[in-house]
C-alpha cells in the first residue's frame, strides 16, 4: 500500500467511521496491550517474590520511586508528542506531525545518555535515603543499576508506541506493547534463575525486552508503512513543537513524579507505622493497583486520537459521542476489576508470593484500595479528553489531582489517627475526590462543546482556551 493510500484510509476511518466501531477498533487492541503491558510491573514482582522472597520484594518497593522517574520522562515526551500528532493530522499537517516525532526521538537520545549518568552517580545515597537496609540494599541496587543503564530503550519505546497510536495505528502500538511484555515474561526466569542474577535479572529482562521493541517499531517507520515520514528529512529539533509536546505531556509527567513521591511517602509511612512485612505487601499491592488501571488506561488511550482528530477537524458531535461511550465502557471495566479484587484478594496475591504472611497481611489492604475501582476510569477519560483537545493546563490539574493533591496528604495525615489502616484507606478517599473533580470538569466541557461546536483546527493545536 502506497503512503497516499495509507493517508487516505486513515482520514476516512478517523473522520467518518461510526463512533462505537471506531472506538472499538482503537481501544480494544490498546486495552489488551495495556493489560499485557501491566506484566512489566507484575511479572518482576511475581518472579522476585517466588524466587528471592520478601527482601527482594522490599527491594523492588525501594527502587520504585526512581523507576517511576524514568517512566515519567518517557510518558512526558511520548504522551505530549502523541497528542500533538493527532491534532496535526486532524488539521492536515502531516509534515508537522512527522517533525514532531523526529524532535521527540532526538530528545529521547539526549536524555537517555545524560539522566542515567546522573542517577548512577548518586545510587548509594539515594537508595539509603529511600529506606534501603542491609538486607534489602543489594536487591535494590542490582535492579536500579540495570534499569537506569537501559533508560534510552524505555524512552524510545514509549515514543514509538504512543506516536503510532496518535496517528491512528492502534494495532501497531498494541503489537509492540504485547511483544515487549511477552518477552519480559520469557526473559525474567532466564535471567533471575537461569543466570542466577536474582533481583537484578528482572531489570535486565525489562531492558532487553524494551530494546527489541524499539527495533520492531523502527522497522515500521523505516519501511514507510506510517503516514509519518521520518526518512530523508531534517532531524534538527523544532523548538515550537518541542515546547508544545512537553506542555501537553506535562500532566502525565507530573503525575508520574507524584507517583514516585507517593511511593517514597508510602515506604516512609509504612516504616514508621508498620514493618518490613507491610513494605513487602505494598511492593506487591502497588504493582497490582497499577495493573488494574491498565485496561482503563487502554480505553482512554484509544479515545485520545479519536477526540484529537475529530476536534481539530471541526466535528464536535463525534467528539461528544466518543466521550459518552468511553465513560460507559470505563464503568463496566471498573466493575469487573472490583469483583476480582474484592471477591478474590487472596487468589490475586498468591500469584506473586508463596509467603503466607505477605498474603494474609495483604488481603484487607487490597480490598480497601479496590473499593472505588468502578469509577476511577472517569478520571482517565477526562484527562485524555482535555489532553486531546489541547487543554494542557486542565489536563495537568486532573492528572495530578489524585496522587498529589489528595493521596499524598491523606497518606501523611490519616495514619496519625488510624495507623497503617489509614494508609490504605487514603486510596479510595483520594479516588472519590479526584473523580468528583475530573467528572465535573468533563461534564461542563463536553456540554459546552455540544452547544457551541469545536474550535478551528489551528486554534485546537495552539490555544489553551
Amino acid at each position: 500500500m502506497s503512503r497516499a493510500q495509507v493517508e487516505a484510509r486513515s482520514d476516512l476511518r478517523m473522520g467518518s467511521e461510526p463512533i462505537r466501531k471506531l472506538l472499538a477498533r482503537m481501544a480494544a487492541p490498546m486495552i489488551v496491550a495495556m493489560v499485557v503491558n501491566g506484566l512489566y510491573y507484575l511479572v518482576d514482582a511475581a518472579f522476585v517474590g517466588w524466587g528471592v522472597g520478601a527482601d527482594g520484594l522490599a527491594g523492588l518497593a525501594i527502587v520504585f520511586p526512581p523507576q517511576m522517574l524514568l517512566v515519567s520522562l518517557g510518558t512526558w515526551i511520548a504522551t505530549g508528542a502523541s497528542a500533538v500528532v493527532s491534532l496535526q493530522l486532524g488539521g492536515g499537517d502531516r509534515e508537522g506531525a512527522s517533525s514532531t516525532v523526529r524532535t521527540a526521538v532526538v530528545l529521547c537520545l539526549v536524555l537517555g545518555a545524560v539522566v542515567p549518568a546522573v542517577m548512577l552517580s548518586i545510587q548509594h545515597p539515594l537508595l539509603n535515603a529511600l529506606g534501603a537496609t542491609e538486607a534489602t540494599y543489594g536487591h535494590a541496587a542490582g535492579y536500579y543499576a540495570w534499569i537506569m543503564s537501559g533508560m534510552v530503550f524505555v524512552l524510545l519505546s514509549f515514543v514509538g508506541i504512543n506516536t503510532s497510536r496518535g496517528e491512528g495505528n492502534a494495532k501497531l502500538a498494541a503489537n509492540a506493547m504485547i511483544m515487549g511484555s511477552v518477552l519480559n515474561v520469557v526473559l525474567d526466569p532466564l535471567f533471575i534463575f537461569g543466570l542466577d542474577m536474582g533481583t537484578a535479572g528482572a531489570a535486565v529482562a525489562t531492558v532487553v525486552a524494551r530494546a527489541i521493541t524499539c527495533a520492531y517499531l523502527l522497522r515500521f517507520y523505516v519501511r514507510g508503512d506510517s503516514v509519518l515520514a521520518l526518512r530523508g528529512a531534517s532531524w534538527k529539533p523544532v523548538r515550537a513543537l518541542l515546547v508544545r509536546s512537553l506542555s501537553l505531556g506535562a500532566g502525565p509527567f507530573l503525575n508520574q513524579i507524584c507517583m514516585a513521591l507517593l511511593a517514597v511517602v508510602m515506604v516512609v509511612s509504612l516504616s514508621r507505622y508498620g514493618s518490613v512485612l507491610d513494605i513487602a505487601v505494598y511492593g506487591v499491592i502497588g504493582r497490582i493497583y497499577i495493573f488494574v488501571a491498565q485496561p482503563l488506561m487502554g480505553l482512554a488511550m484509544g479515545l485520545q486520537p479519536v477526540v484529537g482528530y475529530n476536534f481539530a477537524a471541526g466535528k464536535p458531535g463525534r467528539v461528544v459521542s466518543a466521550v459518552k461511550v468511553s465513560v460507559g465502557y470505563a464503568v463496566v471495566l471498573g466493575l469487573a476489576m472490583f469483583v476480582l479484587l474484592v471477591g478474590f484478594p487472596g487468589l490475586v496475591l498468591s500469584g506473586f508470593t508463596a509467603d503466607f504472611s505477605v498474603i494474609a497481611a495483604g488481603v484487607s489492604p487490597l480490598r480497601v484500595m479496590a473499593l472505588t475501582t468502578p469509577i476511577v476510569g472517569v478520571q482517565l477519560v477526562a484527562y485524555f479528553y482535555f489532553l486531546s483537545v489541547g487543554r494542557g493546563m486542565l489536563s495537568l490539574v486532573i492528572s495530578i489531582s489524585r496522587s498529589f493533591l489528595f493521596l499524598v496528604p491523606l497518606v501523611v495525615l490519616l495514619p496519625l489517627w488510624l495507623g497503617t489502616a489509614g494508609i490504605w484507606l487514603a486510596y479510595p478517599v483520594a479516588d472519590l475526590l479526584s473523580v468528583g473533580l475530573s467528572g465535573l470538569a468533563l461534564h461542563k466541557a463536553v456540554g459546552a462543546l455540544a452547544e457551541g461546536g469545536a474550535a478551528r483546527p489551528e486554534q485546537a493545536l495552539f490555544a489553551e482556551s
